[in-house]
């Protein structure tokens, strides 16, 4: 209490000092106060007095006085009486400060700042003009527990920032301003920089005369061409050989400028918007990431150097080792174009093994053999301090022979003392005396050395780390201060036999030049593995990643966020920051934000409680209703359980490919929840309802309005309509199980047209819009099939003449719960299945799988035919009233 009060205290005198002092212009707050301006309403900087503190590294560190370890921090206070200002916020940096303006909107004003389509930076009553702003009162202190906030995949490049404008980036990086992010990629017009670099070195990727040539993808698939070596995917040039629209020009036919996958105009109109969109994240403190060079390269590239080592590891992708002298000559090349277009931040990401092959790993088969661990006698009225899993409560056990066997295997335990009539692991190796009155007896381990001996360094691998040196050679040959930010997903299956590799390639980066994503911490937690290796010392994120090939859900076990980076700090681990990595955003903004968060935190936090809270942001005001709907979802969408999955949450129904299932529309486990009921759901989705005579009928509301409703109805009435399609028996009972499933795929597909968060139009609606504003109108309908083909086939080049027997690629693995998919897509995917069945029943066996030709083809066809439709009648802004139609679904759809 003295501590706080004394920090308090000193905030105090911070805020009124940082009020009554001689405001000095400083260049670092332009890009804060323009943010105020967009988000409020241009004056309302004029209300905010900000500071940004220059005396942050001196041994008087206010930020660490205040408790941030890493000497970040932001306080906020209401201004000095004499000031024309009425909130005064002083932070230690522009990352910190813009925090700051954001955890003030968020707790005086009750403002909702989340993604756009899931409701937007709606600040409420404080973005009226003329207003006075809520006072802070007490003085209020926020300090950062961990140096990063990190954001993005480089998948989202293309599942949700393929077709941005300026002005939809604009309102991507305030939000990652105001949630504190200060680390994210900026990954927009690279395709200039590689075409630029392969025409100095003789290969013209704008004039390809064959399709397995192109080096690009379509602009929907850009993630996967830039560093995954896929080629030719959605491009212009399969666009317009398949000759599929006809009647429509486009810039490869009008203009004859390119052949190749992309039109003439993306390569510089699309960089313009990068440069644009780092300048707006640095003036907002934010570090951008740009691509290094991975070693990908156009296959023409072989020809001009047959003695590289390029090697093509599929028809459309070729790898060149980094190891060869062209590496180096490429990637300086490489770097030099890319800082002179984008400046720099000095942080690169760049994935992958560097070579044409995994491994090779190294596997010692030669067993250490270890003595056996002995036992001491029993040592009567002692015990042994402190638990041998770190925590509060020791791991007990019914038997000794039971405690002694999990010590053995524990290398954390250092005895067993039996006490509250449990045998526990402890971690000290010697036997204390017991409290007064307190029995307890203790069994130390007396041969440690013998049975455990210090840990050994493993063997390192030389050919990973001279490949890792070679890799970071080629980013800091041109910017010596460079760091390396690595993806850890393709570590994700190693095990110790990849040990050597892994350590290898990590002492390959100079001290403080390397940073790992920990990308799926919440749900396969790399740093926890061989005993908590933390990377071997090398500095980490702790990364949520959940939503797979931008799926919508509502799903994730927040506990497990909670816990997870608190437990690496408490381990004294190299985590450096916490980042969410989703491959897709504009869902599940609560889980995202509540991650986001932790961020400034050291400790849990009671989830429930943070939950309410968000419950009055979503709402505008305090409600009953509303806390009671978020109280339900704390318990079961967002529960710690373990059956919580995090692959491909199918949002819509739990498939759409019946019996078996296909690609990745198939079910995955949470569709299908165990930990909770359908009745809970629906009471939280009624709570909600009847909280609408109290809320702001906002986007943001109305946003969590249909969630619930279609995260419900995907998961109880889709259910049993599901199940009753699949085993109907007959005919009659196909025809009518079908009947009931095409209107529930039509009443969700009404609710989901109610909010912009879930509307097919609207991401069609970017992708023509976009074409147009580079003056290349005859692009759109290029760009749609791009557009649609990546929400359902995913690959576009699938053959669509009829003949086609199977599923290929990724199929279905961007699928979305959106209208105009839902209604117009999916239900006639069932439709497929009800009929064929039927005509097997009247046939044959009355089964049809999904490996069945006649299925699979007819399913293929549909979403060949669906990728090449025009922008008909698909709105791109909200339809019909959400209120009326969930209160009318509520009642129609109630549990069982």
């Amino acid at each position: 209490m003295r501590l706080r009060s004394a920090i308090a205290s000193a905030a105090l005198v911070l805020a009124c000092a940082c009020a009554t002092a001689q405001k000095v212009p400083d260049q670092r707050l332009q890009g804060p106060v323009a943010m105020i301006g967009r988000v409020l309403y241009p004056a309302a900087a004029d209300l905010f007095d900000l500071r940004i503190d220059d005396n942050v590294t001196s041994e008087n560190d206010w930020c660490q006085q205040a408790g941030s370890p890493v000497g970040e921090c932001v306080i906020l206070s209401d201004a000095h009486a004499d000031s024309d200002a009425q909130i005064a916020i002083r932070a230690s940096s522009i990352s910190s400060l813009t925090y700051g303006i954001g955890i003030y909107l968020r707790t005086a004003c009750n403002a909702s700042l989340t993604w756009y389509k899931t409701g937007g930076l709606n600040a409420r009553t404080c973005a009226q003009s003329g207003s006075s702003l809520p006072v802070v009162g007490s003085p209020r202190v926020y300090t950062r527990a961990l140096k990063w906030t990190y954001y993005q995949n480089v998948v989202d490049s293309s599942y949700s920032f393929a077709f941005y404008d300026l002005n939809r980036w604009v309102q991507e990086i305030d939000w990652m301003a105001l949630h504190g992010v200060n680390l994210a990629l900026v990954y927009t017009g690279q395709e200039k920089i590689l075409l630029e670099l392969y025409k100095q070195f003789g290969v013209d990727l704008t004039t390809n005369t064959s399709g397995n040539l192109d080096f690009f993808n379509g602009p929907a698939f850009l993630s996967w061409s830039r560093g995954q070596g896929m080629a030719g995917t959605g491009g212009l040039d399969a666009f317009s050989s398949q000759n599929i629209r006809p009647d429509t020009p486009t810039s490869a036919g009008a203009n004859g400028n390119t052949s190749g996958a992309l039109p003439a105009w993306w390569f510089e109109s699309q960089a313009a918007l990068g440069r644009e969109q780092a300048t707006r994240m640095r003036e907002l403190g934010i570090t951008t990431i740009l691509r290094g060079f991975e070693g990908n390269v156009p296959g023409q590239l072989k020809t001009l150097h047959p003695t590289a080592n390029i090697s093509q590891v599929s028809d459309t992708n070729w790898l060149l080792d980094a190891l060869d002298p062209l590496f180096q000559t490429l990637a300086d090349a490489y770097m030099k174009l890319l800082i002179a277009e984008f400046g720099t931040d000095h942080f690169y990401q760049a994935d992958g093994f560097f070579n044409n092959k995994r491994g090779p790993w190294l596997h010692d088969d030669t067993a250490i053999i270890l003595a056996p661990c002995t036992f001491s006698a029993a040592v009567n009225n002692t015990y042994i301090a402190n638990c041998a899993n770190g925590k509060g409560t020791c791991e007990g056990h019914a038997t000794l022979a039971a405690a002694e066997a999990a010590c053995v295997r524990d290398t954390a335990c250092g005895g067993i003392t039996f006490q509250y009539g449990q045998y526990q692991l402890r971690a000290d190796h010697t036997a204390t005396p017991s409290p007064s009155g307190k029995f307890s007896i203790s069994w130390i381990i007396n041969n440690t050395n013998e049975c455990r001996p210090p840990p050994t360094p493993p063997p390192i691998d030389n050919n990973a780390k001279a490949h890792a040196a070679a890799a970071y050679k080629g980013l800091a040959n041109t910017d010596p201060e460079a760091v390396w930010v690595y993806q850890t997903w393709i570590w994700r299956s190693f095990d110790e036999g990849h040990l050597p590799y892994l350590h290898g390639w990590l002492s390959a980066i100079p001290e403080g030049k390397g940073l790992m994503l920990d990308q799926t911490a919440e749900w396969i937690p790399l740093w926890k593995n061989f005993n908590s290796w933390s990377f071997a010392g090398t500095a980490w994120v702790w990364c949520a990643m959940s939503t797979m090939g931008g799926n919508v859900g509502l799903y994730g076990d927040m506990e497990m966020l909670n816990q997870g980076p608190v437990d690496a700090i408490a381990a004294k681990t190299s985590i450096a920051g916490v980042g969410i990595d989703p491959e897709g955003i504009d869902t599940n903004p609560a889980y995202y934000t509540f991650m986001l968060d932790s961020a400034w935190r050291n400790a849990t936090v009671n989830v429930t409680e943070w939950l309410r809270k968000w419950s009055v942001q979503r709402c505008g005001r305090y409600s009953d209703n509303a806390a009671h709907a978020w109280d339900i979802l704390a318990m079961t969408v967002y529960g710690h359980a373990p059956q919580q999955t995090y692959e491909h949450h199918m949002a819509y129904c739990p498939t759409t490919m019946p019996v078996d299932g296909s690609g990745w529309d198939r079910q995955h486990g949470s569709e299908r929840p165990a930990w909770y009921t359908a009745a809970q759901l629906h009471t939280a989705w009624t709570e909600l309802l009847a909280a609408q005579s109290t809320c702001d009928p906002s986007d943001a509301f109305t946003f969590d309005l249909v969630d619930v409703g279609r995260e419900y109805l995907s998961i109880h009435p889709c259910n049993d309509a599901f199940d009753a399609l699949v085993g109907a028996k007959t005919p009659k009972q196909v025809v009518a199980a079908n009947a009931t499933m095409s209107t529930l795929m039509a009443d969700l597909d009404r609710l989901l047209q109610t909010s912009r968060g879930f509307l097919l139009g609207y991401w069609v609606e970017q992708v023509r819009n976009l074409s147009v504003a580079a003056g290349a109108a005859e692009d759109a309908d290029f760009l749609e099939w791009n557009a649609r083909a990546q929400v359902t086939s995913w690959d576009p080049s699938s053959a669509c003449d009829g003949t086609a027997t199977s599923l290929d690629g990724l199929w279905d693995y961007g699928n979305k719960a959106w209208s105009g998919l839902v209604a117009g897509y999916y239900d006639r995917r069932y439709q497929i299945y009800a009929t064929q069945k039927v005509q097997k029943l009247t046939q044959s066996d009355g089964e049809v799988r999904s490996n069945n030709h006649a299925y699979q083809g007819a399913v293929m066809q549909l979403a060949c035919e669906f990728a090449r439709q025009r922008n008909a009648d698909l709105p791109s802004t909200p339809q019909g009233n959400a209120f009326a139609v969930a209160q009318e679904l509520i009642a129609k759809y109630p549990p069982q």
